[in-house]
């Protein structure tokens, strides 16, 4: 019923088996590739446009903690 397959099959097989195996590896080294160039796009450290902010103890608004501005309301500190 069952019998061996012969010396060709064995050797499509093993021809499709390193196929896949190459063909996975290539997409691999691509999408490696491929997050790699987007990480050197991407800024580190943060977002570029973020402000460290204080909270005002009189009005309770947030102001920028190297420039901060007044509220406009009587008593505040800045």
């Amino acid at each position: 019923m069952f019998s061996l397959p012969g010396f060709p099959k064995l050797f499509v097989l093993l021809l499709i088996l390193a196929a896949v195996w190459y063909g996975l590896r290539w997409i691999g080294r691509l999408d490696r590739a491929r997050r790699d160039e987007v990480g050197q796009r991407r800024p580190r450290g943060g977002t570029p446009n973020a402000v460290d902010t204080v909270q005002c103890k009189i009005c309770e608004a947030y102001v920028p903690r190297l420039q901060p501005t007044a509220c406009g309301r009587a008593k505040c500190p800045y």
